[in-house]
């Protein structure tokens, strides 16, 4: 009785879980839809880009590439969903993939020849998950074994949001409603003793209705615009025949069948085209790269002093 007084109490918690039932109705009603994704692997390509969260419809307005892409049916609405249903099982020794997505974790360690990550166990924050980051390991890697595919997954346009727009829209919620975004936040709530709400990043703020769809959709495509930049730089240092793609779209407040409700982020095994629906562009070349496969690289081998010396002139060992 006092669980369900405290829910009564809390009407957060009695919409939240409407939400979790019509996402559950979503699955069983709408999954076949999904049965028929597109698996990226079956393409053909030497660099796969993929852009983490990045919905068809907002690509295809804010496209920065010269080339057009094709929307094509993502097999997952989460990464972790995405990951698994893509990768896991595999034998991709000709690949080195090169992530700022920690769900990449839960792949066995000799799926690819090599996987390199800019975050690191202690520091999973929004920090470590920088576009710049990811477009430097990437280049960096790419000189010591130009010879393979590369996978290269970026966290934008997903958060954490970095553009400047995202950054004023943080500072105003803290200064003018008291609420703090941690995402690139180091400061925490005991920070601040007139505290109202503590959000991980604008989009729970967006749903928390402290910030409108207008200025999220800003910020989101202010995100994708700067990891376009630096999703270009891969491709001028990396050469060969590219693609561009992403895992999962997200949801701003669209509404979900069958109950049609606002729903916000991306769910596993969720189908709306908002997170089914991604872009495929492919950035061609008359240079193609020459694959080679070999043994994956374990951790003990990666850890003899030539590449941890590499590895610290580039800032990921101390």
């Amino acid at each position: 009785m006092e669980n369900l007084r405290s829910t009564f109490n809390n009407p957060s918690v009695i919409c939240d879980e409407i939400l979790r039932i019509n996402r559950g109705l979503n699955r069983q009603m709408f999954g076949y839809k999904s049965s028929g994704g597109v698996n990226v692997l079956d393409r053909d390509w030497d660099t796969l880009i993929i852009l983490d969260g990045c919905r068809y419809d907002i690509f295809e307005k804010n496209n920065g590439f010269e080339e057009l892409a094709q929307p094509i049916v993502s097999q997952g609405a989460h990464s972790r969903e995405f990951i698994q249903k893509t990768f896991a099982d595999k034998k991709l020794h000709d690949t080195v993939y090169i992530t700022s997505n920690p769900w990449s974790e839960q792949l066995q360690e000799d799926t690819f020849f090599l996987k390199r990550e800019t975050y690191t166990p202690e520091d999973k924050s929004g920090k470590a998950r920088l576009p710049r980051d990811v477009s430097k390991l990437a280049i960096e890697t790419f000189e010591e074994y130009p010879d393979k595919r590369y996978i290269v997954h970026f966290m934008q346009p997903n958060n954490p949001y970095v553009g400047p727009k995202a950054e004023q829209l943080r500072h105003d919620l803290l200064s003018e409603k008291n609420i703090l975004c941690t995402e690139l936040n180091e400061e925490t709530a005991t920070d601040h003793a007139d505290l109202i709400d503590e959000v991980p990043n604008l989009r729970r703020a967006l749903k928390n209705g402290y910030i409108t769809r207008s200025q999220m959709l800003e910020v989101y495509i202010e995100n994708l615009e700067i990891v376009t930049q630096y999703a270009m730089d891969v491709i001028e240092e990396l050469g060969g025949k590219t693609a561009v793609t992403a895992d999962h779209g997200d949801m701003f407040g669209e509404r979900l069948p069958p109950l049609f409700l606002k729903d916000y982020s991306h769910w596993e095994g969720v189908y709306s085209e908002s997170l089914r629906s991604v872009p495929w562009l492919v950035v061609d070349s008359e240079n193609r790269r020459e694959i080679r496969s070999e043994a994956p690289l374990s951790q003990d081998s990666m850890e003899d002093d030539a590449v941890r010396e590499h590895l610290k002139s580039m800032g990921y060992l101390s």
